[in-house]
């Protein structure tokens, strides 16, 4: 998960968001909804849970002006 969440973010980091200053750049998230991953300490949200935090995350974004978003997602299971 350390990997795909390195990789989205320099995959977002090569993109625009270094050459146009106007760009914000969320941190990624360390948690998402792989259910399928059953050995200790696999940590997962539901789909439910997630959807409501990117929800949040995206009406924040929206309430503060912020009109066209991109997400990115790194790992398969999501």
């Amino acid at each position: 998960a350390v990997t795909e969440r390195a990789l989205a973010h320099l995959a977002t980091r090569a993109g625009a968001g270094e050459r146009v200053p106007h760009v914000v750049r969320l941190p990624t998230l360390p948690y998402g909804h792989s259910p399928h991953h059953l050995f200790a300490a696999a940590l997962t949200l539901s789909a439910r849970t997630l959807g409501l935090v990117l929800d949040e995350i995206l009406d924040s974004l929206a309430a503060t002006g912020h009109r066209r978003v991109l997400v990115v997602n790194g790992h398969g299971g999501n």
